[in-house]
């Protein structure tokens, strides 16, 4: 049976990320994730709908462009 969590450095792997970024994506709750005693678990099944579905269901964000003179 697979684990129903990856590690920060497993799903970092699986997305092609650093883990600086996987736990910023944690962070802004892009990645479906768990705290247990300050470890930070993601979710398998959700993270394997956003794989096969190509993305989240919302938006992503928009950054900032340059500022206007």
């Amino acid at each position: 049976m697979d684990r129903a969590t990856l590690t920060i450095a497993q799903t970092a792997t699986i997305l092609g990320l650093s883990e600086k970024a996987t736990r910023q994506a944690v962070k802004r709750g892009d990645l479906p994730a768990l705290v247990i005693g300050g470890r930070i678990l993601i979710l398998r099944a959700p993270l394997e709908r956003i794989l096969q579905t190509g993305g989240l269901s919302q938006p992503a964000r928009r950054t900032k462009g340059p500022k206007k003179p």
